[in-house]
């Protein structure tokens, strides 16, 4: 049997991570060669997304070709799972410091989320009640302009609005008002 220098080569590669082979013969007499590079860590999470390099060929182009073809492949897996280790732990860093954040800053923004809700969902129930021609009612459920100062002006409009329609103009026909004031406020 000759001497082969195959360990040699691989060596050459100087890939810093497992080198997985998997050599399976076929029918046809070709070699399926399969080629995996994995971390040294055990935290493999990512590169066990890499997929295997086959080559098929016969055992004499193997011979000839398998260290051409597998070099290149074999070094970009080896770079990628080479600095995969720093890569995960920048990824749990990363992770960490927005919860850190977020625990600090969690209360306000939920509480600014939660007003912001309780002041639209006041304004639906109003424009129900009102749809309903429950006017009294519809008043009542608008939110008060005191606690919501931003929004104070739109606040006042649509009490006006309903206050229109709850009490019209006594010298004026009470039906027809009422419908100019509902025609105003569909345009």
């Amino acid at each position: 049997m000759e001497t082969t220098n195959f360990f040699t080569q691989l060596a050459q590669l100087d890939i810093k991570g497992h080198i997985v082979l998997t050599i399976a013969r076929s029918a046809d007499d070709t070699f399926i060669v399969s080629t995996l590079v994995r971390a040294l860590s055990s935290s493999e999470s990512a590169p066990s997304k890499i997929i295997p390099y086959n080559l098929t060929a016969r055992a004499e182009e193997l011979d000839n070709c398998y260290f051409d073809r597998i070099t290149a492949p074999a070094q970009k897996a080896g770079e990628i799972v080479d600095n995969m280790e720093e890569y995960l732990k920048s990824m749990e860093n990363a992770k960490a410091k927005p919860q850190k954040e977020k625990s600090k800053t969690s209360k306000p923004q939920g509480e600014a989320e939660k007003r912001t809700q309780k002041y639209h969902d006041a304004l639906n129930k109003s424009e129900e009640l009102e749809k309903q021609k429950k006017y009294n009612d519809a008043w009542t459920a608008l939110p008060k302009a005191s606690e919501y100062p931003e929004h104070a002006e739109l606040i006042r409009s649509r009490q006006t609005a309903i206050e229109h329609k709850i009490w019209p103009d006594l010298f004026a026909n009470t039906e027809h008002q009422v419908k100019e004031i509902e025609q105003e406020e569909e345009e």
